[in-house]
């Protein structure tokens, strides 16, 4: 299929929006009944890929990463062991003592210092620490699709009964 606006359009909006296919459709302006359909098709065509390789490699050299770079990222994200977050008795690590591709997977970090009573009675009883880390799943999902092992495809099976009236021959 020969690339045109459109299937351009749906190439930047794909690598816009972290690889959703479906949405990528939509935004290029296909029709949101059949836009799963759509997104199926452009992937499975060449040119259309090779349009969207080619747009994710110079996104890579604009932000000075090449592919590698990203993949190990992602890798280490998918694959991390929340286990390395803490020491041997269940305690969080210290911020330094937690290895480095594992505090690149921590989204945010939230401490909360609990109290009791109230008053002259208020009195520190401990701390609470959040750790929100990257999504596994998704990461894991990213690097099934570079690597061409999920890709978003729809098969039909059956029949479809097509009926025709005169009125339709004169269309």
């Amino acid at each position: 299929m020969p690339l045109n606006e459109q299937r351009i359009l749906f190439a930047h909006k794909y690598v816009e929006n972290g690889f959703n296919a479906t949405q990528a459709a939509k935004d290029a302006g296909y029709s949101p009944k059949t836009a799963f359909m759509i997104a199926s098709r452009l992937l499975d065509d060449a040119e259309t890929w090779a349009f969207i390789r080619g747009l994710t490699e110079d996104l890579l050299r604009s932000s000075h990463l090449e592919a590698t770079d990203v993949i190990r990222l992602i890798s280490n994200r998918a694959t991390m062991d929340v286990a390395d977050l803490y020491e041997k008795d269940g305690s969080l690590k210290l911020m330094n003592d937690i290895p480095e591709d594992i505090r690149r997977s921590i989204q945010s970090m939230e401490v909360v210092e609990l109290f009791e009573g109230s008053g002259d009675q208020k009195h520190a009883i401990g701390i609470l620490r959040k750790v929100k880390l990257t999504d596994k799943d998704k990461n894991t999902e990213m690097l099934a699709k570079y690597f061409g092992i999920l890709k978003d495809k729809v098969e039909h099976s059956g029949s479809v009964t097509v009926i025709a009236s005169k009125h339709d021959e004169a269309l």
